[in-house]
């Protein structure tokens, strides 16, 4: 009978790992990007013959071993950047492969509380059962854990692992991919590393591996199960936490219980207090949870709404399109801007397509594409207000005459 490894290291599981790890990608920069050891999506496809060979054949040695991650750093809509570390494409496809193979064993992730990297069940889902827990318990603690992938405590992780991995053969792969460390480019890189996200080896999972989400719920899978013992009406979503209850008094040992439950993992959550990402909302208050808001209706009901905040924070990606050096930092020259701006519109738009708002939505999508669209035109020293119908209609700022308006996003 063939052991777990084989089962990974077959090339029919590698390179379905493979299909994985490049679907919807070869027109985007990212396809051509190259990583520390130099191969790209773009170069490993030209060879995928030969690497999935000597990738089976690896790992069945036992020879395998992944290597560094190359750090990222994307844009929040706060200015700050957020840190995602790229694992070489060898190695995201050898932890693609791992979570084929536990995606089967994994029943123990839907335990009832916890939503995100879960099998089968989404941010929609997670926004459905809060909707119906608050119209029972309608107070809300909200809460995250202190940089959670930066805090995970290493040795905690291995010995749920050790727990919870019955196959031996792999054991030894996923406790390297749980020390994989980031191997900064330069002094400046290690300097923004150290200033910016207090990254240190030897501490905490880094974000970005295919493995990472798996980590994230063994590590918080006995704060799950301490959550099911006591009867909380809570939902996690990685490390976005919301508990339903009855009174502010409840919302206040909810607390309480977060904190004792997360210090026996050395995890932490923020401080109650204004302005912090801890909160308590009363039953009045629209509650944001990822990144919508459950809002009381003139009829006494809680509806799902796009916030405030969130209609910031889209805005503020999109018009990352109206700048031409971002752009060219993407590779997004003439012919894959429009088609890139208008992608991240519609992806935006089909998130939030059932949310009672979904029209304002839509408008505001638009009316962010246009102003992304006019901020590159200005740059190109093309004065918006100055074009004709027709060149304003060529250039997408404006639909043809006798076209009908829409606020819905051009499919």
């Amino acid at each position: 009978m063939a052991t777990a490894i084989d089962q990974v290291a077959s090339e029919t599981m590698l390179k379905a790992a493979w299909a994985d790890v490049s679907r919807n990608r070869r027109n985007k920069p990212s396809y051509h990007r190259v990583g520390l050891d130099k191969e790209s999506l773009y170069s490993f496809s030209e060879r995928l013959e030969s690497n999935v060979a000597h990738l089976s054949s690896e790992l069945r040695k036992g020879d395998f071993r992944f290597g560094g991650l190359q750090p990222a750093f994307v844009p929040k809509a706060n200015g700050k950047d957020r840190l995602i570390c790229i694992p070489a494409v060898r190695d995201r496809v050898v932890q693609r492969a791992l979570l084929t193979f536990l995606r089967p064993k994994n029943s123990w992730m839907a335990n009832g509380v916890s939503f995100g990297f879960v099998p089968d069940l989404s941010v929609s889902d997670a926004l459905a059962q809060a909707r119906e827990l608050r119209r029972r318990k309608p107070w809300v603690f909200k809460t995250d854990i202190t940089a959670f992938f930066d805090h995970m405590d290493r040795e905690i992780l291995s010995g749920l692992l050790r727990r919870r991995m019955r196959h031996t053969t792999l054991l030894p792969l996923f406790e390297a991919a749980i020390r994989c460390e980031i191997e900064p480019a330069n002094a400046a890189q290690k300097k923004k590393l150290l200033r910016d996200f207090s990254v240190q080896p030897g501490r905490g999972v880094r974000q970005g591996m295919p493995l990472s989400p798996y980590f994230a719920n063994l590590m918080l899978e006995p704060f799950d199960r301490a959550c099911v013992r006591a009867r909380m009406d809570a939902i996690r979503y990685a490390d976005d936490l919301a508990f339903f209850v009855s009174s502010e008094e409840e919302a206040l040992q909810a607390q309480e219980f977060c904190l004792a439950q997360l210090r026996s993992l050395r995890l932490d959550i923020p401080v109650l207090a204004d302005g912090s990402k801890t909160r308590i909302y009363r039953p009045e208050e629209a509650a944001e949870f990822l990144g919508q808001e459950l809002a009381l209706t003139a009829r006494g009901d809680y509806e799902l709404r796009v916030s405030a905040a969130q209609m910031a924070r889209m805005k503020a990606q999109i018009l990352t399109f109206g700048s031409l050096s971002e752009l060219q930092l993407r590779g997004y020259d003439i012919s894959r801007f429009g088609n890139a701006l208008l992608a991240s519109v519609r992806a935006y738009a089909s998130v939030y397509e059932d949310c009672a708002n979904a029209n304002d939505v839509a408008t505001h999508l638009e009316n962010c594409r246009r102003e992304a669209l006019e901020r590159i035109l200005v740059e190109l020293g093309i004065k918006p207000r100055e074009l004709t119908a027709k060149q304003a209609w060529f250039l997408g700022l404006q639909k043809a005459e006798g076209q009908r308006t829409s606020a819905k996003i051009p499919r």
